[in-house]
């Protein structure tokens, strides 16, 4: 791998852009573990529990997802809290 003049080791990261354009900066990999999801078979007698799990679920995230916007607005403009909009979207989905 090329180093830069700092002789800190550069890596070239390939994806899908959200817009168009090159980014410089500095990157954090936050984690890097696969992450296993449990599957399971739901009683019919639990089914409507589980449906109220999981709309809290949605509901608890949805407020999580304001409240970040909401910091982000005030921290950093609504132009930048609007990515969120798009989370509350894909939050909504019914597919």
């Amino acid at each position: 791998m090329p180093t830069d003049k700092r002789g800190k080791t550069e890596t070239l990261v390939h994806g899908i852009s959200a817009s168009q354009g090159i980014a410089y900066g500095q990157s954090f990999l936050y984690l890097q573990s696969d992450v296993e999801v449990p599957s399971y078979q739901v009683e019919p007698e639990k089914r409507i529990q589980e449906i109220a799990r999981f709309d809290h679920a949605i509901l608890v995230t949805r407020q999580q997802i304001q409240k970040i916007m909401s910091e982000v607005d005030k921290n950093l403009g609504p132009e930048e809290a609007q990515i969120f909009d798009a989370h509350l979207l894909v939050l909504e989905d019914q597919a």
